[in-house]
């Protein structure tokens, strides 16, 4: 290898050596790097937040596809029990175990992808009959088994079930051992399910307002009360919403609505601009259903909510 002929400039001077950083350069490289990590740091959780939230937001919509399947089949919206056996806590299936009374998310998992079998004249639960289809609870009137979800899609949306709901804090739901569809958070909780009473005036019903079918309203906080009455998924010091009606005689449109979140049933569950009483109001999605998950607040009834008919306000 031929050597470097001299600097012509500087006769009999060699090639100049590489200048080396000096410590203000290189103080300065390491803030940069410093001040970009910070921010690295901050926006992963932020990223992985959003992750969270959009996954979630599928789990919704998957299952807005699988209940309306099941409409398409029966005219009906999915769950084999009734509303009023589930409130009242009547006529529950044998065999369902947990803490409390089956609930309505957990009658959603029944109507999509079954665990009913006949046992007699009555009705049992079998988990490993999930994924079986659903079995109609009418002694009259029998359905063909179907499953709305396949295994491999309804497995990573369940609870484990096998007993009552409980966090990761090991805080329990009121519910049974019937699993339900869960969101995607690092703490994930239940998605709530309400069946509209089809045909039914007004918008929220709870136990000031009894009387025949028809005096009840289309929906119930007490289908979703197993879940928003307890302290699952919550900060210390927080409450779920969705647990009372609030001011069922007149209340703000939810757009302009002092109140903080979060919100009673009869705020969140009116359409707005409706009408201003619970009983002439109209309820959001109407002689359908709603699903509710409880964005990253973890806190149910609040304005980042994931819900079925889109954005709170």
């Amino acid at each position: 290898m031929r050597p470097k002929p001299p600097d012509r400039r500087h006769p009999g001077r060699g090639p100049r050596p590489p200048r080396a950083f000096t410590l203000i350069e290189l103080l300065v490289v390491i803030s940069i790097i410093a001040v970009l990590v910070t921010l690295l740091i901050a926006v992963i959780p932020r990223m992985q937040l959003a992750s969270k939230r959009t996954t979630s937001l599928q789990a919704i919509t998957i299952i807005q596809g699988a209940i309306d399947r099941y409409y398409t089949d029966f005219r009906s919206y999915p769950g084999p029990l009734a509303e009023a056996d589930l409130i009242a806590g009547t006529n529950a299936p044998a065999n369902v175990g947990g803490t409390g009374r089956p609930t309505a998310s957990e009658n959603l998992v029944l109507g999509l992808l079954g665990g009913l079998y006949k046992s007699g004249a009555a009705h049992a639960y079998d988990p490993a009959r999930l994924y079986a289809g659903a079995v109609n609870t009418s002694t009259a009137v029998g359905s063909t088994p179907k499953s709305y979800l396949e295994r491999n899609v309804a497995g990573k949306m369940l609870s484990a079930g096998g007993a009552a709901f409980a966090d990761e804090q090991n805080v329990a739901a009121n519910d049974s051992a019937i699993p339900e569809f869960i969101d995607a958070f690092d703490n994930p909780i239940p998605i709530l399910y309400l069946r509209a009473r089809q045909g039914n005036f007004g918008v929220v019903s709870d136990a000031t307002i009894p009387g025949p079918t028809k005096a009840q309203y289309q929906y119930d906080v007490r289908q979703v009360l197993a879940y928003t009455g307890t302290g699952i998924g919550l900060q210390q010091g927080k409450v779920h919403g969705l647990q009372s009606l609030g001011n069922s005689t007149a209340i703000p449109k939810l757009e302009a609505d002092p109140v903080t979140p979060p919100y009673d049933a009869l705020t969140y569950l009116r359409q707005p601009g409706s009408g201003t009483v619970n009983a002439t109001g109209t309820p959001r999605q109407k002689d359908r259903y709603i699903l509710i998950g409880a964005g990253v607040d973890r806190t149910y009834g609040t304005d980042d909510d994931l819900t079925s008919f889109g954005d709170v306000r």
